[in-house]
């Protein structure tokens, strides 16, 4: 029996995965994987994989969760990011995936799920609260978003998301200078980034401040001359300017 098991734990340290030696072991009283810790009060459980298998297997998941959303198959994308959630039930980076899969699919509620279980499984990651505090504003939890934001911004002030985020919600809020602050901030990194540039203007037409609005709606037709909201701004930011003048 003793050179039995010695062959089993072999067999299973090669294979952790190996049905007939776990079955065997089982069968034998699951006896430690090393002599050497038979003084330990900590048994090995044959059926239970390692860590790193685990990790391996969440890594492959992902990688086929990519794929599949490369092909448009979103609804089995979200599968195999669901196994690999419970691979590893507690790393930010599956969860995070899995969330960013139901937001684009329109699933707000989920999304902002597993965007929430990232952020605490990675609190330090600005990156997980932004996440969150989008969806939330995307869900018109304001409170859950501006905490979400504060977090995020006290971990990188000067991160270009956190900031957008925090625009947005000054934005939510029809706090326009605020918001036109930050927005004009983030746009000298990112000059041709149209979504930062409407929200630009927009908030320079809701200040009056009909100039600059017009300015920075015809800085977007450079760009993108059929852009509707820019030429329906631009036209309303003229009209205003000239019945200012009158």
């Amino acid at each position: 029996i003793d050179a039995c098991i010695v062959s089993l734990k072999r067999a299973i340290e090669l294979d952790p995965w190996n049905p007939y030696a776990a079955a065997l072991m089982q069968k034998l009283g699951k006896p430690r994987l090393n002599a050497a810790d038979e003084d330990s009060e900590t048994k090995i459980d044959p059926l239970q994989p390692p860590e790193t298998e685990k990790k391996s297997r969440m890594n492959n998941l992902m990688r086929e969760a990519e794929t599949q959303m490369q092909r448009g198959d979103e609804k089995t994308a979200r599968e195999l990011l669901e196994h690999a959630v419970e691979e590893q039930p507690n790393c930010s980076f599956p969860l995070a995936a899995l969330g960013n899969v139901c937001f684009q699919t329109g699933d707000l509620n989920s999304a902002r799920n597993y965007f929430e279980r990232a952020a605490r499984s990675a609190p330090n990651e600005s990156a997980r609260w932004v996440q969150l505090g989008i969806v939330s504003l995307r869900l018109e939890r304001i409170d859950d978003a501006e905490e979400a934001a504060r977090k995020a911004l006290s971990l990188t002030p000067d991160e270009n998301e956190a900031l957008k985020l925090s625009a947005a919600l000054h934005f939510y809020k029809n706090q326009f200078a605020e918001a036109l602050a930050i927005y004009l901030k983030v746009v000298r990194d990112f000059p041709s980034d149209l979504d930062l540039l409407t929200a630009a203007g927009v908030c320079s037409f809701r200040l009056r401040d009909f100039r600059v609005a017009k300015a920075v709606f015809e800085r977007i037709l450079k760009i993108d001359p059929n852009h509707r909201i820019a030429l329906e701004n631009l036209e309303a930011a003229m009209l205003a300017s000239a019945v200012r003048k009158l």
